[in-house]
């Protein structure tokens, strides 16, 4: 998806965003194929991050401390995935409807936006809860719990309050977060004892 954006400026992001109702189509008319493409990257990428939070939510059932925590974190990201779903959905169909002429009102780009916003703050506690579910044996687990603690949410809180050019700064940020922190948990829950040890 980063790759699409790069090569046609087509994204997401701009649809998650307020603006003026021939702003809005404009952005989904710049380039429906680039558009469609990413919302069936999305699709897939969906796919695969909720299958790889409810298996590291069965890896750590034996840690009796961390299961709470993990339940919560397992509800909230799956919940995150169908909102995800949801929202490309919707963006299939605010496409199409751009195609026949139909743009959106205020209203409709208003609650899509206010949907979007509130699929980003489910992630951003379930991530909360996650990081008070794993391990901190390594040093790799416990860059990777602070950044769940203290990294992610606020920069997800300060996407949606600050200017939109410091914005794209801070997106590229979340996306980096999220790519190299699904690398670490891959990374940790390969380590013996991973699964069995108590969160601190």
């Amino acid at each position: 998806m980063f790759a699409i954006f790069l090569a046609t400026g087509v994204g997401q992001e701009s649809l998650q965003v307020v603006r003026p109702p021939p702003d809005y189509l404009a952005k989904l008319l710049a380039n429906p194929s680039a558009l469609s493409l990413t919302v069936y990257a999305d699709d897939a990428f969906i796919l695969f991050y909720v299958t790889v939070f409810l298996s590291v939510a069965v890896v750590r059932w034996p840690a009796r401390a961390s299961r709470p925590w993990m339940i919560a974190a397992a509800v909230l990201l799956f919940t995150t995935g169908l909102l995800d779903l949801l929202e490309n959905l919707d963006f299939v169909v605010l496409l199409k409807n751009a195609q026949l002429g139909l743009g959106p009102d205020a209203d409709r780009i208003a609650s899509r936006v206010g949907a979007s916003l509130l699929k980003f703050h489910v992630s951003y506690l379930g991530l909360w809860f996650l990081g008070h579910a794993l391990p901190t044996t390594t040093r790799l687990e416990k860059a990777l719990v602070f950044a769940l603690r203290w990294i992610q949410w606020p920069v997800g809180f300060a996407v949606a309050l600050v200017p939109q050019p410091v914005a794209i700064g801070l997106v590229i940020v979340r996306l980096l977060f999220f790519f190299f922190s699904l690398l670490a948990l891959r990374s940790a829950s390969a380590r013996p004892g991973f699964a069995t040890e108590e969160p601190t």
